[in-house]
């Protein structure tokens, strides 16, 4: 319906450098979009209920991309908080770049999984 429609165009806007709070805002309108489809499947058919299931799992990937995201936020903090021991910030380095390489990763499966759900059957 509309709010598919809606979603095909909010995604059209985004690309690789998209903020992480622009990609957590389009993950809650797939959540709001996935339950409507997932309550008018009953009634409007299995269209619906297909559409529901991609979206779950684009909203799977983006959900984990924002836990990451998060995560990075409260290492940053962390950090910030006190002074590190040498150990400490190398450690701290090598998770950033860690969570870095799979929040990429996240973002790259996203974009090439997700198409217009409109248009998809």
């Amino acid at each position: 319906g509309v709010r598919v429609k809606r979603l095909d165009r909010e995604f059209a806007s985004l690309d690789s450098e998209s903020p992480d709070t622009v990609l957590h805002e389009f993950r809650k309108n797939c959540k709001r979009a996935r339950y409507l489809c997932e309550f008018a499947a009953p009634v409007l058919g299995k269209k619906y209920s297909d559409i529901a299931k991609k979206l779950t799992v684009f909203q799977d990937i983006l959900g984990k991309r924002n836990d990451l995201s998060n995560l990075d936020s409260e290492i940053d903090a962390f950090a910030d908080s006190s002074p590190l021991k040498e150990d400490d910030i190398l450690l701290v380095q090598t998770i950033k770049s860690r969570l870095f390489d799979e929040m990429s990763s996240l973002k790259k499966i996203f974009f090439r999984k997700f198409r217009p759900v409109s248009c998809q059957s």
